[in-house]
């Protein structure tokens, strides 16, 4: 039997198996933006608990596709996505939020107009008040440098700190899995580097599950125990992060130039 990860956080047809029980689980899935014309074909994949699990691939290769079917924001055509063991196939984003999974878009991941503080509630809108104020408090122990900018619009902030405020608000409501799209997008290398080497290690260490889609490959592999690599809409591998960062074939498999066996 596959052990499962105790952790309180705080109120291609190829697969691979998690060394814990899956938190997300996809089997067989085809999903896109128009019925008929799916963008990631026959996509079988499973995350846990606790992990950063690094998606990666060249630009057009499903990778957002793929988080967004993750999420529900996109139909799945094909195939089947559970929850924490639920089938959440057919289910939207709040009843996803509601089973811990949590998510971070690529662009608009901000509410510009609204200051951080009206920001972070937003993360909490499925929540009682009283626990909302629980969570914002817990989460600016992990980003004390919102405290002195939770007057501001975010609209006013920089390209790192909107990003640490988009991180913030998505875990007010306590993931248990989040979904990172291309958290280093826009960023300087520095604040970058800190997203990648720092926050999202911080989150693993609470046994939040990340899954995170990233272009900087050799930096997001530093951090990441799992990869898999998407090309042209199929899944060409999966691998422990180890064995990605040995892997001196990984560049044409980006590339789709070749599918690992």
């Amino acid at each position: 039997m596959v052990p499962t990860l105790q952790v309180d956080v705080s109120d291609g047809g190829k697969s691979v198996q998690c060394d814990v029980a899956p938190a997300i689980s996809l089997a067989g899935v085809d999903a896109g933006y128009v019925v008929g014309l799916p963008i990631i074909q026959d996509v079988s994949l499973e995350f846990a608990q606790g992990e950063i699990a690094a998606i990666i691939g060249t630009n057009g290769a499903g990778k957002s596709t793929l988080a967004k079917a993750i999420v529900g924001l996109i139909a799945t055509f094909a195939g089947r996505v559970e929850v924490f063991g639920v089938d959440v196939t057919k289910l939207g984003p709040s009843d996803r939020t509601k089973l811990g999974l949590g998510y971070v878009p690529q662009v608009r991941d901000v509410f510009g107009g609204m200051t951080v503080d009206e920001n972070l509630k937003m993360g909490g809108y499925l929540l009682p008040p009283p626990q909302v104020r629980e969570r914002v408090a817990a989460t600016l122990e992990m980003f004390p440098r919102l405290r002195s900018l939770r007057g501001r619009r975010a609209e006013t902030l920089s390209g790192g700190e909107r990003k640490m405020v988009a991180v913030a608000r998505a875990l007010v409501a306590a993931p248990r899995v989040l979904v990172v799209d291309e958290p280093t997008a826009g960023l300087s290398p520095h604040v970058g580097q800190h997203v990648l080497e720092e926050v999202l290690p911080q989150l693993s260490s609470l046994g939040v599950g990340v899954i995170v889609i990233e272009q900087r490959v050799r930096e997001v592999l530093a951090v990441a125990d799992r990869c898999h690599v998407l090309a042209g809409g199929s899944l060409v591998m999966s691998s422990t992060g180890a064995e990605a960062r040995q892997n001196d074939n990984l560049g044409a498999l980006i590339l789709g130039a070749q599918q690992s066996k």
